[in-house]
C-alpha cells in the first residue's frame, strides 16, 4: 500500500490526509497539499470523489 511506503510508523495522523470532495472545498484540499509533512519526509493527500467538483475546481486542483 502507497501509505506504507510514504510515511513512517506513527507518522500516519500528521502525514496522510484523506478528504472527500462533498465534504472539502477545493481551497482546503490545495491548503493541505502546500503543506509540508510534520513527521516524516513526504506527505499523502488522498481525495476521494474529484469528479463532485465543478470544473473551476477540478482546474485549480489538477494545476497544482
Amino acid at each position: 500500500m502507497i501509505t506504507k511506503k510514504i510515511s513512517t510508523p506513527g507518522s500516519e495522523e500528521f502525514d496522510v490526509v484523506k478528504l472527500y470532495a462533498e465534504d472539502t472545498s477545493s481551497e482546503n484540499v490545495l491548503e493541505n497539499l502546500e503543506m509540508m509533512p510534520f513527521m516524516s519526509e513526504h506527505k499523502l493527500v488522498i481525495l476521494r470523489n474529484f469528479d463532485n467538483y465543478r470544473a473551476k475546481d477540478k482546474n485549480a486542483i489538477a494545476e497544482y
